[in-house]
């Protein structure tokens, strides 16, 4: 019999199942970083009292930043949906996708976002929608705050994430 040619390994683009590498926060239009110790407290362990927490602000919408949020990323190129538990409400929360090997530094970069913004008035477990192409790296941006009995009164505004995982 005939055996097909393999295709050039540089021809296809190998999307493997997905694996959470790294978790790290994210603050586009701040310093750059948003208690990034915590960044590893949001990752699934079947423990929802573990989270990663925003900053407290002022504002519910953060004085007028776009966002902040935590990017994962992928050991390989993926298209996976996330999971993530939204701690706080109400809150506004987009995702965006990007294959470049480093991290976009700003929002422009990343594109549009993936599908609509998910937001509601309590706190739940959203999916994410699924990257149209293999991506390294999804954006969670929180664009909306709830209030936070563990912040001041002066900035009572805080967003939690949790419990995040790829689906599948």
């Amino acid at each position: 019999g005939t055996q097909a040619t393999p295709p050039p390994n540089d021809a296809a683009v190998v999307v493997g199942p997905a694996t959470i590498a790294t978790v790290t926060a994210y603050d586009p239009s701040g310093d750059g970083t948003e208690n990034d110790a915590d960044a590893v407290l949001s990752l699934a362990d079947a423990n929802p009292s573990t989270s990663w927490p925003t900053t407290c602000y002022s504002s519910r919408y953060m004085g007028g930043k776009p966002g902040v949020g935590l990017v994962v990323t992928f050991d390989g190129l993926a298209q996976p949906a996330l999971t993530v538990d939204v701690q706080t409400a109400p809150y506004q929360v987009d995702f965006f996708a990007s294959d470049a090997d480093v991290i976009p530094a700003s929002l422009d970069a990343w594109g549009p976002p993936l599908g609509a913004t998910a937001f509601a008035n309590d706190p739940e477990t959203i999916v994410s929608p699924v990257p149209p192409a293999p991506a390294k790296h999804v954006l969670i941006l929180l664009k909306e705050l709830g209030q936070d009995g563990s912040c001041s009164d002066a900035n009572p505004y805080r967003g939690r994430l949790g419990e995040i995982a790829v689906v599948g």
